[in-house]
């Protein structure tokens, strides 16, 4: 055995044989950043996160602008403090994300509610910067799981702690559906699984210590009787999927598989009663017990299988598998998995009639709406909903508007001109119908890609590591599918819980890829020109954040103070409106107070401008023809009721009005206000 040592007498750089010259400080590749570093910035961020999760979602913008504020101003000292030297997907992905908010920005000008299309751009400025944060550093495997781990297990937290609170009592139940902390039944649902999955893909690597194994599939167990408490169709739906997913990210495919099916099978202890609190709620009937129940038999599903995989994991130690042997294993478990799903689905056709009629019975049901409540569970009930209605006035929006869309968030006015129903959405409960409408071809192509590349990374980082980093990078790709699948079906993006975390996860999968040999330059961030670069938009991004923010405070302060100090209120809403030049909202909030102050010229004048601002505000326009009715000014009161005709023709007052005005009638407009808060309390969302 020889070895080679570099002695003084070695010949001379550069002849033939000599070592090569050491690389100088601007050669020398930078080191991935220290783990404490990542986990510094991880857990600022996490906390923000977990601060949106316990407070309705952070779906209120003076939750979520504060929040993205302090997103922001990590990304930039992270950028400032260590500079980033990404895998050339996550740079790919990274910038088209960035482009996409940008496009996002830039639609506010053609957008009609340009207020709203305003928070819409930011939101995607916030998911963009999210991603950043976590994806432009290589990460090693003890802080990725880290990150991923501690997402899980405080996601589990709050559901413990959600779980021995709740009470059969609004809010904390919607429709009879588990509705908090978020506020949105889905959301809920959503939330559960996004932990549920790292739980599931981390609990089954033998290099945990089995004691966290144990707590994480226990965790499981608590979110999936969570996730049922919701009630959710769509999660009955992607679940599977996600399983799947999972399943083919992993490279021990049946570890996991094994640990998706222990937590199936101990879900099988509070199946029943959790069914139960349902059909409790909507008869009214022993709802307390009915929870009671459903709490012991949850927590104890999840004790019984924290103690079986506590035992099994100290086995699990003692056995030894050929890397041959598991490889060959992993094989098995595919095809025979193909074949199973293949004789299923073939079995099942063959035993419920014809597929195609069956099909067409359940689209049907679909495209019809809602049907009434039954007293089974409802995952098994009709599929009913407005979900057909949403989706067919988006779709006529994206066509109308293919190439750059309606502007961001810009669903509200359209759907009440063209809905057949009379449920009010904000949004139109589809990721890719709101890319499509609301950004056009060339947003949805952006967002597409931006995707694109991070999931290739992601899926590199899963399938190229070993071990508890390809366990990590495949755990939280699945809990990013999970939000992705189930917001195709729902209006999942406008959480910026749900959707930060959703990012976050997908930037520490695609951070987990190794780097090749040929990997980008880092981004020289130290650069005077790259830091000023840097500083601009972060300065821009900020301004555009902390405008509406303010505006929105000081609208929620006249809302709640004007009964005390009217004057007060008023100025808070000037000053909004000066904070955000673009939304009609403190127009709109201070009409509303100066009828209830019965000053309707104030009113009118309030609304006027609120029109100046969003000349489609429907609510507007049904406003001001009950004042000028009132006025004595029938001319104009008609006008403005053909004008809500249009603009909102299932107006559920409209009828009863416009008889009011063309007979003369003095209109009590607090009363119809009321009926009109009444119906938004019902079908808002």
């Amino acid at each position: 055995m020889t070895a080679a040592v570099v002695t003084d007498r070695a010949p001379p750089p550069g002849t033939p044989g000599a070592p090569a010259p050491p690389p100088t400080p601007e050669e020398r590749p930078r080191a991935a950043p220290r783990g404490a570093a990542v986990l510094i910035w991880g857990a600022a961020a996490g906390a923000v996160l977990v601060w949106w999760m316990t407070d309705e979602g952070g779906f209120s913008p003076t939750t979520w602008y504060p929040g993205a504020l302090i997103l922001l101003a990590l990304l930039f000292l992270a950028l400032l403090v260590t500079p980033a030297r990404p895998t050339r997907p996550v740079l790919v992905a990274t910038g088209l994300l960035f482009a996409y908010a940008a496009w996002s920005c830039l639609s506010i000008a053609w957008a009609g509610q340009k207020g709203i299309a305003w928070d819409g751009a930011n939101r995607t400025v916030l998911y963009a910067a999210v991603f950043a944060l976590f994806a432009l550093w290589p990460l090693r495997a003890r802080p990725a799981t880290v990150l991923v781990a501690a997402f899980a297990l405080a996601v589990a937290g709050i559901g413990l702690a959600e779980l021995l609170s709740v009470a059969p009592r609004e809010p904390d139940f919607i429709v009879s559906r588990l509705s908090e902390p978020m506020g949105y039944t889905n959301a809920d649902v959503a939330l559960w699984m996004m932990g549920l999955w790292p739980c599931v893909a981390l609990g089954a690597r033998r290099e945990l210590s089995p004691w966290l194994r144990a707590l994480l599939l226990a965790s499981a167990v608590l979110l999936a009787g969570l996730a049922l408490l919701g009630q959710s169709r769509g999660w009955l739906w992607v679940t599977p999927a996600v399983a799947v997913i999972l399943i083919a990210f992993s490279r021990d495919r049946i570890r996991v598989a094994l640990a998706i099916l222990a937590v199936a099978a101990a879900s099988m202890i509070f199946r029943a009663p959790v069914v139960h609190v349902y059909t409790a709620l909507v008869n009214r009937s022993h709802v307390q017990s009915a929870l009671d129940d459903a709490t012991r038999a949850i927590l104890l599903a999840a004790l019984a299988l924290g103690v079986a995989v506590l035992i099994a994991a100290y086995l699990d130690r003692r056995v030894r598998i050929s890397a041959r042997l598991a490889r060959s294993a992993n094989r098995g478990f595919v095809i025979a998995g193909v074949i199973a799903v293949a004789f299923v689905g073939i079995a099942l056709a063959a035993s419920a009639g014809h597929p195609f009629a069956r099909f067409h019975h359940a689209f049907e049901q679909f495209k019809n709406g809602p049907q009434p409540t039954g007293t089974g569970s409802r995952i098994t009930e009709s599929l009913g909903g407005f979900r057909y209605d949403f989706w067919r006035v988006a779709w006529h929006e994206f066509v109308g508007h293919p190439l750059a869309g309606i502007g961001a968030d810009n669903f509200q006015e359209p759907y009440l001109r063209l809905r057949s129903g009379y449920a009010e959405p904000l949004y139109p409960h589809s990721t890719e119908l709101r890319a499509l409408s609301q950004t056009g071809i060339v947003g949805a192509g952006l967002l597409g890609g931006a995707l694109a590349a991070a999931l290739l990374s992601a899926w590199r980082g899963a399938r190229r590591r070993a071990g508890i980093g390809a366990a990590t990078a495949a755990g939280a790709t699945a809990a990013f599918a999970y939000w992705l699948l189930h917001g195709s079906i729902d209006w999942l993006w406008e959480f910026p819980a749900l959707g930060g975390a959703a990012f976050a996860l997908l930037g520490v999968a695609a951070a987990l890829a190794p780097a090749s040999a040929a990997a980008p330059r880092r981004l020289l961030t130290r650069h005077v020109a790259a830091i000023a670069g840097i500083g601009v938009c972060a300065v821009a991004a900020a301004l555009s954040f902390a405008s509406p923010w303010l505006a929105r405070r000081k609208v929620d302060d006249a809302a709640a103070t004007w009964p005390q100090r009217p004057a007060h209120a008023f100025a808070e809403l000037r000053s909004a409106a000066d904070f955000n030049p673009l939304s009609p909202d403190p127009m709109l909030v201070g009409a509303t107070i100066a009828l209830d102050l019965r000053e309707p010229r104030a009113a009118a004048r309030d609304f006027r401008a609120a029109l100046r601002r969003d000349p489609e505000n429907s609510y507007a326009t049904f406003e001001l023809a009950m004042i000028e009715s009132n006025a004595g000014h029938r001319r104009a009161a008609l006008r403005y009721v053909a004008l809500t005709r249009h603009l909102d023709p299932r107006n559920a007052q409209l009828a009863f009005v416009t008889r009011k005005i063309e007979s003369g009638e003095r209109i009590n407009i607090a009363d119809i206000n009321a009926a009109i808060r009444r119906d938004a309390t019902q079908h808002l969302r």
